[in-house]
């Protein structure tokens, strides 16, 4: 029994591993259009400056610049498809929604074990529905679901609801709290790409977690869906998501 826990608990902290790598992954991806972008710019303000008889340093600067921006995109392929190759090790078959529920949810609880917080996660879900891309999924439930224990911090009596229904052509995945809620002021940027809240206020350093516009852009482009949230200070917080069902349970190539 105890090596089967110990497997069970490895298996999921594979799963919560590579959920993580693989969004960040489907991010460097498009980032590679940004820095080809970059790359072309550079070039041809080299043309441009070559034309114009700018002086050589100025051109020589230029050129050096594409070619660093070459370099870079080498770089971020290569590192793409190193860790595509670990995680793809046969590992990625699809899941039931019901496991992926159990594997955030237990990894979540354990975290909130260890920091000895009070709170109580309530699951309900009446779906049934078998999902390839299950590491996307799980992105975006830990995403949210860690947000709101976030919210929770040094609050008595927390309580997070996380419900799953079946809406015929979609899927309605709703993360609320009773936590300190978010400001009308912030509500309007969470979304922005390279927003947070949460960062280090002696480092500046940001924590760690892919943010919720890159959770957007999972729920938009992966899953043809959109997310909602609502806010009451000091009250609680909600996030609707409304994932497309036929692309939840096909394969989606990122």
């Amino acid at each position: 029994m105890m090596r089967a826990e110990n497997h069970e608990q490895r298996y999921y902290h594979f799963i919560w591993v590579a959920s993580s790598v693989k969004s960040d992954v489907y991010f460097m991806q498009k980032n590679i259009s940004e820095i080809e972008n970059v790359m072309k710019n550079a070039y041809q303000l080299n043309q441009s400056l070559q034309s114009s008889a700018s002086s050589p340093q100025n051109q020589a600067m230029a050129l050096s610049i594409a070619r660093d921006v070459h370099e870079i995109k080498k770089d971020y392929q290569n590192v793409m498809r190193g860790l595509g190759d670990y995680f793809d090790d046969g590992q990625n078959g699809p899941m039931q929604l019901a496991d992926i529920l159990k594997v955030t949810l237990t990894y979540i609880r354990s975290a909130i074990r260890e920091k000895h917080q009070d709170i109580i996660i309530d699951v309900h879900s009446d779906v049934d529905l078998v999902i390839p891309n299950h590491y996307y999924v799980v992105s975006i439930l830990s995403n949210l679901i860690f947000n709101s224990v976030d919210a929770l911090a040094g609050q008595p009596h927390g309580l997070i609801h996380v419900t799953v229904a079946d809406n015929d052509t979609t899927i309605l995945l709703n993360v609320s709290d009773n936590g300190s809620g978010i400001s009308p002021e912030t509500l309007a940027l969470i979304f922005h790409p390279g927003f947070t809240t949460k960062f280090n206020e002696a480092t500046g350093d940001v924590y760690r977690g892919i943010g919720l516009s890159h959770v957007q852009k999972i729920v938009q482009d992966i899953f043809n869906g959109h997310i909602q949230v609502s806010s009451v200070p000091h009250q609680e917080t909600n996030f609707q998501v409304t994932l497309n069902k036929h692309r939840l349970s096909q394969e989606v190539s990122a």
